[in-house]
């Protein structure tokens, strides 16, 4: 009987880690999307400032977690990490990558925030902080979106 419980267990843990794991998954680096499509280049990029101790970023992460899913192939995602030396460091190297200096330089210190930069021009179309309703980014991202197509 204790043998099927922890098979179970650990089938449920692999479950689990399997759905998160895409979500959290990193983006490529500036030389890996030089051969992406131009399409892909292209792309709204939403970058999220969290910290694992950020109270606002927890209440907000199932709600950004959604909108990423819903809209992971419509725009470039960047999860700026500030938790600690560490893993700044990392984001920091991100914010290099893909030139958004200027924006981290203003938000890179406010935790839970969330922004639509727009892909050429660098320029933050949108920004959220401890924003929690869905409707609000998708709103903001199907601005972004239509102003590409154009």
């Amino acid at each position: 009987m204790f043998k099927p419980i922890v098979l179970s267990m650990a089938a449920l843990l692999l479950a689990a880690g399997a759905i998160v794991t895409p979500a959290l998954a990193e983006k490529p680096s500036a030389a890996e999307a030089a051969t992406q499509p131009a399409k892909a280049q292209n792309m709204p990029i939403v970058a999220v400032v969290k910290a694992d101790w950020c109270p606002a970023c927890k209440k907000i992460s199932p709600t950004v977690m959604g909108v990423m899913k819903e809209y992971m192939s419509k725009a470039q995602w960047v999860m700026l990490d500030v938790t600690n030396a560490k893993t700044t460091a990392e984001a920091e190297k991100k914010v290099k990558e893909l030139g958004l200096e200027k924006f981290y330089a203003e938000y890179g210190s406010r935790t839970s925030t969330v922004a639509i930069i727009d892909p050429e021009t660098k320029k933050v179309l949108s920004v959220f902080m401890a924003e929690g309703r869905k409707d609000k980014y998708v709103a903001a991202l199907n601005k972004a979106l239509a102003a590409h197509k154009e």
